[in-house]
């Protein structure tokens, strides 16, 4: 097997991953959310990176670096298609998405989190995340670049 992350998805392939995988994605946010309208403002306002198994599309992390006062990233979503869950896309994925914050100059990134998300969770602490507890907000350093992560929780 060959992991590929060096080519961009379309439009197309990121929404129709999407809506393949509709429940999944519901999970990830909120039930309300148009699929079509949040991809498309993905493609507006982030760098988009995906993951490719063998020439199939499997996976992809929005990442925004344009807050450039504050210097902080925002990773909106990272999605992987299930099938694909435990060959290390979304480490590959995540290691990438750093790396490129880093180039743009960027020194802090945030994302979140459902709280009952382990896998992702799992995968955050394998990267050295530490929870600060009066903020439920994950903090790493990784050669003085600083990731947080806010657990969320959904309301049905």
């Amino acid at each position: 097997m060959n992991l590929q992350l060096d080519k961009q998805p379309s439009i197309e392939e990121v929404f129709k991953m999407l809506e393949c995988h509709e429940k999944s994605f519901r999970s990830c946010v909120s039930k309300n959310v148009n699929i079509l309208s949040y991809t498309k403002k993905l493609f507006i306002n982030a760098k988009i990176f995906g993951a490719y198994q063998d020439n199939k599309f499997c996976g992809f992390l929005a990442l925004h670096c344009t807050d450039s006062y504050s210097k902080l990233a925002y990773i909106s979503l990272i999605f992987i298609i299930p099938e694909y869950y435990g060959i290390k896309v979304g480490t590959k994925l995540l290691e990438k998405a750093i790396l490129h914050a880093k180039e743009v100059g960027m020194e802090n990134i945030k994302l979140e989190v459902k709280n009952d998300n382990i896998p992702a969770i799992n995968l955050y602490k394998n990267f050295g995340f530490k929870l600060v507890t009066d903020s439920n907000i994950f903090y790493i350093k990784i050669t003085n670049f600083i990731i947080s992560i806010r657990f969320i929780s959904w309301r049905n």
